[in-house]
């Protein structure tokens, strides 16, 4: 007996529209592509976020046409690869690198062959360090002295998105 893998397509989604190499049906990707746009036109037009958001979604939306015809060994890289490059977009690539590296060592603290107690511990210290840098009771290394806040303090010590992309470089 020969064993084949099939791909089942996502709830809510007809199985009709992914065949078992996830490919999507020529018809489905026109329907959300062109939905995308409508959203696409509708932010620009009505000026319902600021100039980076729109151009961040534009990313996004040419993003998802490539990602849809990738075979799928290369979808995940290319998501990947998408996603970093949207946050050095955004906030430029000395940030970006910042916050990449920051999300490596914490995910790297997560996978560490230790009881997850000491893995707490870890990431509660490396937390505190970003909180303190935050606040600016530590120094944060290659910062500029001044008394405005980067882009890479508020991201890498903030978990409120408003405060993320109220400090962006394309306003």
């Amino acid at each position: 007996m020969q064993a084949t893998e099939t791909i089942q397509a996502p709830p809510g989604v007809a199985s009709s529209a992914v065949d078992g190499r996830g490919r999507i049906a020529i018809g489905d990707f026109l329907l959300v592509a062109v939905q995308l746009l409508l959203v696409l036109v509708l932010l620009r037009q009505f000026q319902i976020e600021g100039k980076a958001f729109v151009e961040l979604a534009a990313f996004t939306f040419a993003g998802f046409v490539v990602h849809a015809f990738l075979p799928l060994a290369w979808r995940m890289p290319f998501f990947a690869l998408l996603s970093v490059a949207s946050i050095a977009f955004v906030l430029g690539f000395e940030n970006a690198a910042w916050i990449v590296a920051i999300g490596a060592v914490l995910v790297g603290i997560c996978h560490l062959p230790i009881a997850v107690r000491w893995r707490t511990v870890l990431l509660l210290t490396a937390a505190g360090v970003l909180v303190a840098q935050r606040s600016a009771l530590l120094p944060i290394p290659g910062r500029r002295r001044s008394g405005r806040s980067s882009a890479r303090c508020s991201c890498s010590g903030s978990s409120s998105t408003s405060t993320t992309f109220g400090t962006t470089r394309r306003q």
